[in-house]
This record gives C-alpha cells, sequence and structure tokens, in this order.
C-alpha cells in the first residue's frame, strides 16, 4: 500500500481554472469525463456532455446559472479522473484526480444515494426529482422510469406493498493509502466516478433478503 505523497504524485496535478467564460473553460476539458456538478451561490448545476457539448440544468426556468462569478465549487468526473475546481477567497483554484497508469492503488468505490422520490422527465437527458418528505428538488442529467421510485417491501403482515424509493446514486471512489507515521490504512483522496440509477437487480435482491 502506498503512502498518501506517493499516491498524489502519481494521481494529481494542478490545472488550469476557469477564468471569466466558465462555458468556454469546459468546453476545453477532457472528452472523457461526461458528468458535472457545481455548487453556486444561488444553487446546484447539474449538466451532462452530450456530443453537441454541454447540457446543464441551468437551461430550465428558475434553475441557477453556471458562472464564474457565483461559483463555490464545480466537479466534472467519470470513470478516468475528476477535475475539481474550488473557491479560494475572491478567486478560483483547481486540480485534477486521474488513475491512468498509476500502480499499487487501492481503492474502495461506494454508491451515495441523493434524495429524490418521485420525477418527471424533462427534455435531453434530465429529469427533475423532487422528495415529498424533504420538500426540495433538483434537475439531474439522468432518465429513471418511474417504477424505479418505488421499492416493493413487506409490511407488518407479509404482505407486499409499495414504498416510496430514492433511485439516484453518486458514485465515489476512495483512494486508500498507508499512514506515515503508524502504516494504518486511510482515505487520503476521493474523487467522483458517475451518476447512475439503482438497478432493478439490487432492487431484487433487496427483497429477496426481506423474504428470508
Amino acid at each position: 500500500m502506498i503512502g498518501p505523497d506517493e499516491l498524489i504524485g502519481q494521481i494529481g496535478r494542478v490545472v488550469e481554472p476557469p477564468g471569466d467564460d466558465v462555458h468556454s473553460w469546459l468546453g476545453d476539458q477532457a472528452g472523457d469525463l461526461p458528468w458535472l456538478l457545481a455548487h453556486t451561490y444561488t444553487g446546484v448545476v447539474w449538466g451532462k456532455r452530450e456530443p453537441a457539448g454541454w447540457e446543464l440544468s441551468s437551461q430550465f426556468a428558475g434553475q441557477p446559472a453556471l458562472t464564474t462569478a457565483t461559483l463555490l465549487e464545480l466537479r466534472i468526473f467519470g470513470p478516468p479522473g475528476e477535475v475539481f475546481v474550488w473557491r479560494d477567497g475572491d478567486h478560483l483554484v483547481a486540480r485534477a484526480l486521474f488513475d491512468g497508469d498509476a500502480a499499487g492503488l487501492d481503492v474502495v468505490e461506494e454508491e451515495q444515494m441523493l434524495w429524490g422520490s418521485a420525477g418527471e422527465s424533462l427534455s435531453g437527458p434530465f429529469t427533475r426529482v423532487w422528495d415529498g418528505s424533504q420538500g426540495m428538488e433538483m434537475i439531474v442529467p439522468l432518465r429513471p422510469e418511474t417504477d424505479d421510485f418505488t421499492l416493493d417491501v413487506k409490511d407488518e403482515d407479509g404482505r407486499w406493498t409499495e414504498q416510496e424509493w430514492r433511485p439516484i446514486r453518486l458514485v465515489v471512489r476512495n483512494y486508500v493509502v498507508a499512514n506515515p507515521a503508524t502504516g494504518v490504512a486511510q482515505i487520503a483522496a476521493a474523487r467522483l466516478v458517475g451518476l447512475t440509477i439503482d438497478s432493478p437487480t439490487r432492487k431484487q435482491e433487496m427483497r429477496h433478503v426481506a423474504e428470508a
């Protein structure tokens, strides 16, 4: 297991942050990073790289715009790596993590459940999702089906009923290294990998567990 410095030396590098035009900067980034997640002073922006260019949730009425002036942090990501931009005082800085041909990497991937227990399809790759229990909504670049938002569960009488389900998952890769002082394994870095929908197979596995 490698140490923290060796990890960053293998997969990390400093990159040029966006200038005044964040959209132009996005167009210059690697084409194999298809997803975008940004936090701004006014809210969250999701995006998906399509053949014609980036499609952003900000194209829909009432959604936050993506501008350099309002940007707090931004990630464009995919299986090969991630470019991460964040605000440091009055300017932006950026770094990239790409696995490439790095040797000796120990990684642990996890899927983080995002809120959204109902949804409606919009144009392009987008779906508006909302969560009744939280009273929140967002527009994500995924197309879940209607039945993706339900899960069959057993009630106290052993009868199957439908329950609200949050199917959207953000895939995160954690990089594990050895602490240089103690040798104990620890997470030294993490990046986003993808956005996905919890599969029917996974839901079926959960049903089998409930039946056991």
